[in-house]
């Protein structure tokens, strides 16, 4: 049988459609469990959440039609018509273009407008909606969408390539262009993170700074795993290497993967939020506020608060979180209605140390 003139690049097309059915398996499961956890939330945070899992059905979707887009046309590439003139390579270079391989495309830049876009979002809300922060950021969005339906149109023309020619020529700026934004948009959201971390250090313990300003926390509000894939993808694909192909499909999948573990985490109730930074960047470590962390992975903190203001709020408070009441320690109920059973909790007063009930 004839060799391939090129076997390196045929295994990098090989490798990256294995890792990328493994980071797709992974993301069934992140929203399967995402949404097991929304189905089983109260009504009003149903509401409050349900833009995410939307969000994440749709990111799902056009992960799907891209991982089955592509695995079908491996297929016919090293099994169907591998006898065609120029072996698997050759089929590749003459049915780039065909209409659902260009589906295929179009969903997975949709799919990687989302996640940037969910970023951004992100970011807004842990920056407390300063629009300056997002300003570069969002031009930047502009511009990688730009680029992007451009590369789309030239990818589609027949006899293109999006490996060679034109469709390489402004898929480079479209990939810089939103791995520039990953980048700026991940060091935002590390800085204000870390920031907050260390305004908390004053009054919580190192326990409750866990669970929302630990390494895994930072990893995903801020997406570093996707910006740094990102860079290796940029770089591999502007000097047209052979292991493009194989980043590009990593690459592609975390546009989704990286999206769903944010979501995940916004179900369970452990991302951040914009009245926490705003506690978090203004505590003062003698006279900041009460503030309650749930210690139980499993347990919500928003139904922490739902519980413990029908339990001691009295009728005329507005507050809509926790962590901006200012409440004195004769108005607290310990009970077992405040805070359910099993929950473990850490009150923080001003004046003395945290004690574990």
């Amino acid at each position: 049988m004839p060799v391939s003139q090129n076997v390196n690049l045929e295994r990098s097309l090989y490798y990256g459609v294995i890792f990328m059915c493994i980071f797709y398996g992974l993301e069934i499961y992140m929203f399967a469990h995402s949404l097991s956890v929304y189905l089983n939330t109260s009504p009003r945070l149903r509401r409050q959440r349900r833009v995410y899992i939307i969000i994440g059905t749709i990111s799902l979707a056009l992960t799907t039609a891209v991982v089955f887009t592509d695995a079908v046309f491996m297929e016919f590439m090293w099994i169907e018509h591998r006898d065609v003139e120029g072996g698997p390579l050759g089929y590749l270079v003459a049915n780039s273009s065909i209409w659902w391989q260009t589906m295929g495309t179009a969903a997975n830049q949709l799919t990687n407008y989302i996640g940037d876009g969910l970023l951004l979002l992100r970011c807004y809300i842990i920056w407390r909606g300063t629009l300056w922060a997002i300003v570069v950021p969002g031009l930047l969005y502009i511009g990688s969408i730009a680029m992007g339906v451009v590369t789309l149109v030239q990818s589609a023309i027949p006899g293109a390539n999006f490996f060679q020619g034109a469709p390489v020529n402004f898929g480079v700026p479209w990939a810089s262009l939103s791995v520039s934004l990953n980048i700026i948009v991940t060091g935002l959201i590390s800085y204000q993170l870390l920031s907050a971390r260390h305004q908390l250090k004053k009054t919580l313990p190192a326990e409750s700074l866990q669970m929302y300003t630990g390494v895994t926390a930072i990893l995903v509000e801020s997406a570093l795993p996707f910006s740094l894939m990102g860079i290796v993808f940029a770089v591999t694909y502007g000097k047209n290497m052979d292991v493009g192909p194989a980043f590009l499909f990593v690459w592609a999948t975390l546009c989704a993967l990286c999206p769903q573990f944010i979501i995940f985490r916004v179900v369970m109730g452990r991302s951040w939020t914009q009245d926490m930074v705003q506690y978090a960047t203004n505590t003062d470590a003698r006279t900041g506020p009460i503030i309650t962390f749930s210690t139980n992975p499993g347990y919500d903190l928003d139904s922490m608060d739902n519980n413990y203001r029908s339990a001691s709020e009295p009728s005329h408070a507005t507050s809509t979180t926790l962590s901006q009441m200012s409440v004195s320690p004769s108005m607290m109920d310990t009970s077992s209605k405040a805070f359910p059973q099993g929950s473990d909790r850490h009150l923080l007063w001003p004046d003395k140390p945290a004690n574990h009930v």
